[in-house]
């Protein structure tokens, strides 16, 4: 198809359709949009599947966001057209919102939905207390067989009941998410759904206050055994390990069972011990797992960052000298107060770490990369010495790695505000 024009000029529909899509996701991609479907009908037709197919809802209007008030939207939806256009809904509602009646109206009509981001503001959501309506119409999204990936932030609701039917979900993602505990019957489950399939989720990300949950959904069992929710074939694992000891069991139930896992990234609080994580690997992804990533963060109030964690780390690798298939690791470390001192900068730790990966024993290893992040509320000078002797240390460090020809290997330091460093 060509749009209408001079023949000599004519481009494919295609061609308009991507730029248009390049343009979305360049700074005011919308508003730009907006004005290029006034141009002609052609034009129109292109720039409407942009600007309605990632749609994000907010309560209130705002200059420094995209906001729809959710009557305008609804009156919106009556071209039809726009509701099958829609593949991307993301909810980022105050409590009381999950009140209003528009919503449920306006979900029944968003019937591709592909992606779906629940993201209240504060305070969070309890689902028995949400408007029956609204529960119903968010439940269908979950269960569509359209939806492929889900993420939920700050709701507490009967995870395993709702989301053992989202039998084609393939990327779960759940943040300050708490299971509410019911007295589900599954006993029916099997008499109403005779050929019941768990679903078999491929990529699982908890953040904080979210692994309650995320272990409640994948130990919960029909009465014959059959799981409600199938892990078995994850390949990319995401764990935030703290404080609360849901962390360790969830990252270990996981590690168990996932028997193709390609990805693994754990978020390690500098308190917690990383001993005896990988041992935990099932053997199968020991033959699968490509790529490692670390994040090892302080937690709150704690001043100096943990040369023992560091040489904790170094053991931890040496596991993998039995049988790995290992294409990358990345460690980010970021820093948010000055330490007392700078023993952790010290060349004994980057060697020891050097000596681990260059031993030998990590025959496809290809890339290596090391990212401290140093807030940048920090004193200048402490920021100015502290990174001096970090990227000092890094050149005279690391020469076994270097004169490995097949590997890449990267140490930065960066500075950025603190908001911007990923600490839960």
């Amino acid at each position: 198809m060509a749009l209408v024009g001079n023949d000599s000029k004519n481009l494919h529909f295609d061609v308009f359709y991507a730029l248009f899509g390049i343009i979305a996701t360049v700074g005011d991609g919308i508003g730009t949009l907006k004005s290029c479907s006034l141009v002609c009908k052609s034009f129109h037709l292109i720039c409407k599947e942009h600007i309605f197919s990632n749609i994000t809802l907010f309560p209130t209007r705002s200059p420094e966001q995209p906001m729809l008030q959710l009557s305008e939207f609804e009156s919106m939806l009556r071209e039809t057209e726009i509701g099958r256009i829609a593949k991307r809904l993301t909810i980022r509602f105050f409590a009381w919102t999950f009140y209003d009646r528009h919503l449920p109206r306006i979900l029944d009509q968003l019937v591709n939905i592909q992606s779906l981001d629940l993201s209240p503001q504060k305070p969070g959501i309890v689902w028995g207390e949400i408007l029956l309506d609204t529960r119903l119409a968010l439940q269908r999204v979950i269960q569509s067989p359209m939806l492929t990936r889900l993420s939920i932030r700050m709701v507490t609701l009967p995870i395993s009941s709702i989301l053992m039917h989202s039998r084609n979900l393939i990327e779960l993602q759940l943040e300050r998410t708490l299971p509410s505990f019911s007295n589900d019957d599954f006993s029916s489950v099997l008499i109403e759904h005779p050929d019941f399939t768990p679903p078999q989720i491929n990529i699982l990300r908890t953040g904080w206050d979210a692994s309650g949950a995320a272990k409640v959904l994948l130990l919960t069992k029909l009465p014959n055994g059959l799981p409600v929710f199938e892990s078995t074939h994850v390949s990319r694992l995401s764990v935030q390990v703290g404080r609360n000891p849901d962390d360790r069991a969830l990252l270990t139930l996981a590690l168990r069972t996932a028997i193709s896992l390609n990805t693994l990234r754990c978020d390690v609080l500098y308190n917690q011990s990383l001993s005896g994580t990988f041992k935990e690997i099932h053997p199968s992804s020991r033959r699968t797992l490509h790529h490692l990533e670390l994040l090892i963060e302080p937690a709150w109030g704690n001043v100096e960052p943990d040369i023992l964690h560091m040489n904790e780390l170094c053991d931890e690798l040496k596991f993998f000298y039995v049988q790995n298939e290992l294409i990358s690791l990345k460690i980010e470390i970021p820093i948010l107060t000055c330490p007392r001192n700078l023993n952790f900068t010290s060349r004994e730790v980057w060697d020891t770490l050097d000596s681990v990966l260059g031993s030998g024993h990590f025959p496809r290893l290809q890339l290596v990369e090391i990212q401290v992040t140093l807030a940048s509320h920090l004193i200048s000078r402490d920021i100015s010495k502290l990174r001096n002797k970090l990227l000092t240390t890094a050149k005279e460090s690391f020469q076994s790695l270097k004169s490995y020809p097949l590997i890449q290997f990267n140490f930065s330091v960066k500075v950025e505000h603190p908001d911007k460093i990923k600490i839960s």
